[in-house]
């Protein structure tokens, strides 16, 4: 996860991976913009990026 804040104005960027009834589906990231209204974070912007390849949910972990 990666978050930045320049006053009033915040960028976060985070991977995941989904799963639905316990099975994977895939992964991606999200890019979020957001705006400090009043003392409230408010998302004004969103990317979401998603793939079901090269996903570490995909590796065998040993």
């Amino acid at each position: 996860m990666d978050i930045k804040i320049d006053g009033n104005l915040a960028s976060v960027w985070t991977p995941y991976e989904f799963y639905l009834n316990d099975k994977f589906s895939h992964c991606g990231a999200n890019s979020f913009q957001l705006f400090n209204n009043n003392g409230k974070w408010e998302i004004i912007y969103l990317v979401d990026m998603r793939r079901r390849k090269n996903c570490d949910a995909l590796k065998v972990k040993k």
